[in-house]
């Protein structure tokens, strides 16, 4: 083997490491930022709603010191309408947020599976995982529950958001 051809497979040799390195760097910035996602942001939101909430409860404190029952009862019956409107966004927030990291972990998932790989994030399957396992695989169950704390968030994100949408009364709507 001449000098030139010695340089060649060194040169593609560099080239196939480069490669593997690049994509194994690109996994690893990928974890990263499912991990070090906007939590911070989530975080600093839920805190806003609770402050919101915690002001109007003490609208609903005030208005009871005032003695006259129907103002108390028109305050209240607002403040509580606002509280459960700002509980509704605290579980579309956070549904969101799940919603981006297991769509992070699908694509995480896929890329690995693509390029040889095997991530088993749910035991038993190498399939790509859907939202639903996921939300099942990768949180607690709620006490006395079959659902995780994830399913839960998800499916009261979606009560508020479509709740409107359903019939008035829900024994009706089984027939």
């Amino acid at each position: 083997m001449d000098e030139s051809e010695t340089e060649h497979y060194a040169l593609k040799i560099l080239s196939v490491g480069t490669t593997v390195s690049m994509r194994m760097n690109w996994y690893v910035s990928h974890i990263r930022s499912i991990s070090h996602d906007s939590n911070e942001v989530l975080q600093s939101v839920l805190r806003t709603i609770g402050k919101a909430a915690l002001i109007a409860e003490r609208r609903i404190e005030d208005a009871s010191k005032s003695h006259n029952i129907e103002d108390v009862a028109e305050v209240a019956a607002e403040e509580n309408i606002f509280i459960e409107d700002l509980l509704g966004c605290a579980f579309v927030v956070s549904q969101g947020y799940i919603t981006r990291i297991t769509s992070r972990l699908r694509y995480l998932h896929k890329c690995l599976k693509r390029d040889g790989h095997c991530l088993s994030i749910i035991p038993g399957t190498k399939n790509i995982p859907n939202k639903p396992d996921l939300m099942k695989a990768c949180s607690g169950l709620v006490a006395g529950m079959d659902y995780t704390q994830i399913q839960v968030i998800d499916a009261f994100a979606n009560y508020f958001k479509h709740h409107e949408e359903w019939p008035a009364k829900w024994d009706e709507a089984s027939n």
